[in-house]
């Protein structure tokens, strides 16, 4: 599979942001997102592990506090042929048995 890649930007009232972002967590909770902006799509499957980033700043700009906040996830998708995932396992040590001393 090729790359793809979706930027979307707009600017939207609170409440239009909010429903935006509740959309994103059911699809999210559903096992697909489908991201949807200027006439294009992408449809993303996360798979665990997920890595969660996000920064938050508030600053002052030209006499005015300007904020904002960045979410990023990322997750690899690690797939076989067949389309199952692939789990990547390390060799374990052979197990021993603990021994405590028997203190009476």
């Amino acid at each position: 599979m090729g790359s793809q890649r979706l930027k979307f930007k707009s600017k939207e009232s609170l409440v239009e942001v909010i429903h935006r972002l509740e959309h994103l967590v059911a699809s999210f909770k559903k096992g697909q997102l489908c991201i949807r902006g200027n006439d294009e799509s992408i449809t993303l499957k996360p798979q665990e592990p997920i890595a969660l980033k996000m920064e938050a700043e508030a600053r002052l700009a030209k006499d005015s506090l300007r904020e904002r906040l960045i979410i990023e996830l990322k997750w690899r998708k690690d797939s076989d042929a067949d389309g199952k995932r692939r789990r990547k396992t390390t060799p374990q040590p052979p197990h021993v048995a603990s021994r405590r001393p028997n203190l009476k």
